[in-house]
């Protein structure tokens, strides 16, 4: 299963791909993004992952300003501590 992972701090990064290692043994993480522009460019160029785990707040953006931009035809799991 390919995963997408779009996450601006390192310490949430490794902490979610160690858990999916926990829950989904099977899971490839093909991408990981810390901004809106280069999770958009990857989108734009790459067949859609089975999932995508995303944080809220990112480097240059929120992830709504990502899904305002692009259309994900992925289910979406939002990984934040963001209010």
């Amino acid at each position: 299963m390919k995963v997408v992972i779009i996450e601006d701090e390192q310490p949430a990064y490794k902490r979610l791909v160690k858990l999916l290692g926990d829950v989904m043994p099977d899971a490839e993480i093909a991408a990981h993004h810390d901004s809106v522009s280069t999770a958009k460019q990857w989108f734009e160029e790459n067949e859609p992952p089975a999932i995508v785990f995303m944080d809220i707040h990112l480097a240059d953006g929120s992830a709504f300003d990502l899904l305002k931009a692009i259309k994900i035809d992925a289910p979406i799991i939002f990984t934040t501590a963001y209010d």
